[in-house]
């Protein structure tokens, strides 16, 4: 007779289940993040963020040039071969991680409410798909 978790739970699946669940991060995309970091590395120095801080503006206009590059269809950077998307995971990850560490300068725009400006924009995309149904 086989155990189940009711009538034998074991208590290191218990306290596992309360842990973080790296096992669900994609191997793939830890892959191409890794070669994205890597190219960064041979580029500008392993580690170059902890030693001299970021700016955050730096970081998000990379991510978005990564981005519109993947957007138009483009998988691999031109420069280097490494995939937009492994690119944009290090920069968030820097961000993330400088943040963390205290090392960010956060000179994003200042913050703004759009949020009732997108719920009324996304009304009207409502209307307009009723609208030209046909």
């Amino acid at each position: 007779m086989t155990a189940t978790k009711l009538s034998n739970p074991n208590p290191k699946e218990a306290i596992g289940a309360t842990k973080l669940p790296l096992h669900l991060c994609s191997p793939v995309a830890m892959a191409h993040w890794s070669l994205a970091q890597y190219a960064g590395m041979i580029k500008y120095g392993a580690w170059n963020w902890r030693a001299a801080g970021v700016r955050a503006s730096t970081y998000i206009g990379a991510m978005l040039r990564h981005v519109e590059s993947y957007a138009s269809g483009e998988e691999y950077d031109p420069v280097d071969g490494t995939r937009h998307l492994g690119n944009i995971m290090a920069c968030a990850a820097i961000l993330m991680e400088a943040k963390a560490m205290n090392l960010l300068t956060d000179d994003r725009a200042i913050p703004i409410d759009f949020r009732p400006e997108w719920e009324e924009a996304q009304a009207l995309m409502g209307r307009l798909v009723k609208q030209y149904e046909e």
